[in-house]
């Protein structure tokens, strides 16, 4: 009898140091997994950063180089000017502050860019974040005000990338998705019932041969189109799209101007997009987006700093913030039309 006791402990005590095993190697297994999360994300964030780096120095060069000619007309805007209202008696009609641009430091210019570029202009009564909460990156605000109504609606996503939780999201919410990327080595294809994916750019002009901007994306050159061209092939030419979101690697630089001249823009319910710092051109930019607001009607409602960008001294009255901003906004002539 007490041999059989002996023998019930020992396979009690066999019994449980089993358990005690597996749940060792389960927790072992589980704490490697996390630690492959993450290391994977710090992976990702260095490639980002690498990239943002690379990005922005192409930018500076580019816009270098713009500036010069336009310092040259600028120049001769000047001189006109002078023999017009007589030297020294001119105003500057970009007059900011209270400082004309002649006179205004770098610090001020790049605070007044910052300041402007984050002036909340219009409270959102339904807003709603689609993809990746904050601060993670991926997800963008978008506000219902503008009648985004479920089964009726179309989003364009322009720079996916690995990330689809934007595109996931807004198809949830019953929109036709239709997602833009050359660089993610994906091809055309359906996703899911309500996501139609092409290999295809967003540019200010249509180029079948548009050369990667990173390493990491190879040498093939890549098919690029503008927004009418999409929309044309899409056959949405008498469309209005809900969403347009871009997320395109500083390109918002050109393609703005172009959207701005050919007035596709008032088709629009929405505009999210990821704006990079435009090196000297902050004036310009800052033009772009007064004629975006006045002669469009859109304004700002929401504003992130992209948390995993660079930081920034914007001057005194501004502060240091990162420098890349994610903005939302809408169309007020799509409030009434609910």
């Amino acid at each position: 009898m007490m041999v059989g006791r002996c023998k019930n402990v020992v396979i009690t005590l066999v019994v449980i140091s089993a358990v005690f095993s597996i749940l060792l190697y389960l927790n072992d297994k589980e704490y490697r997994r996390l630690q492959g999360v993450i290391s994977g994300f710090k992976q990702a964030m260095e490639r980002k950063r690498q990239e943002y780096k690379l990005s922005h120095r192409m930018l500076e060069q580019e816009i270098t180089n713009s500036n010069n000619n336009d310092k040259h007309e600028s120049d001769q805007m000047k001189s006109n000017h002078k023999k017009v209202h007589g030297k020294g008696k001119g105003k500057d009609d970009n007059e900011a502050n209270g400082k004309s641009n002649r006179t205004m430091t770098p610090e001020e210019i790049s605070a007044l860019y910052f300041n402007s570029m984050t002036n909340i202009t219009y409270q959102c009564m339904e807003g709603r974040r689609m993809g990746n909460p904050l601060p993670f990156d991926g997800g963008w605000n978008i506000c219902l005000d503008v009648g985004v109504k479920p089964n009726a609606c179309i989003v364009y996503s322009f720079g996916i990338a690995g990330d689809w939780s934007f595109d996931d999201d807004m198809a949830e919410y019953g929109c036709d998705v239709y997602s833009f990327d050359p660089f993610n080595g994906l091809q055309k294809h359906k996703r899911s019932a309500r996501i139609w994916f092409y290999d295809i750019g967003l540019l200010d002009k249509d180029d079948d041969h548009v050369a990667p901007k990173f390493r990491r994306e190879g040498n093939k050159t890549v098919k690029c189109r503008t927004l009418s061209s999409i929309k044309k092939m899409l056959h949405h030419e008498e469309k209005n799209i809900d969403v347009l979101k871009m997320d395109i690697e500083s390109d918002e630089l050109k393609v703005l101007p172009q959207l701005l001249k050919n007035g596709v823009l008032g088709n629009i319910k929405q505009l999210d997009l990821e704006v990079h710092p435009p090196g000297k051109a902050y004036l310009r930019i800052n033009e772009m987006f007064k004629t975006l607001k006045q002669e469009f009607g859109f304004k700002l409602w929401f504003v992130n700093e992209n948390k995993y960008s660079p930081l920034q001294d914007y001057g005194p009255s501004a502060g240091i913030h990162h420098q890349l901003l994610e903005l939302a906004l809408v169309n007020t002539k799509f409030l009434n039309k609910k």
